[in-house]
């Protein structure tokens, strides 16, 4: 059988998909930690790193993801309805946090994938 795609070789490498996933969320969320620490609830911040780290070493990956998704939830839900006369809805950082929740999502079906410490038996 024949596959419409144009390198049928790389679909053999299916178990790495999620592993840059993996790192660009990890590396967005830590960001994100460090750009918190000059706002509100410095708490958050420490999560985000601390979720952040753990989502990078594969670590309980697919909890630490939902975790993650609800801190995304409410710091949007505090910065932009609750603050919302302070704060302006920036269409750019709308999609990148729309962005980061889509691949957050995508990690919780697929798991953490390659060079993770919770691999699936």
């Amino acid at each position: 059988m024949h596959t419409f795609t144009i390198f049928p070789q790389l679909l053999s490498f299916g178990f790495f998909a999620p592993l840059f996933l993996r790192v660009v969320a990890s590396l967005y969320l830590i960001y994100l930690g460090k750009k918190r620490l000059s706002k509100q609830y410095k708490w958050a911040s420490v999560l985000y790193f601390l979720s952040g780290v753990a989502v990078f070493l594969g670590l309980y990956t697919q909890v630490t993801v939902i975790l993650a998704v609800g801190m995304f939830k409410f710091d949007f839900y505090f910065d932009h309805w609750v603050n919302r006369k302070t704060t302006t809805l920036n269409p750019e950082m709308f999609f990148t946090y729309f962005m980061a929740v889509l691949i957050m999502l995508s990690l919780i079906i697929t798991g953490p994938g390659a060079f993770a410490f919770d691999l699936p038996l």
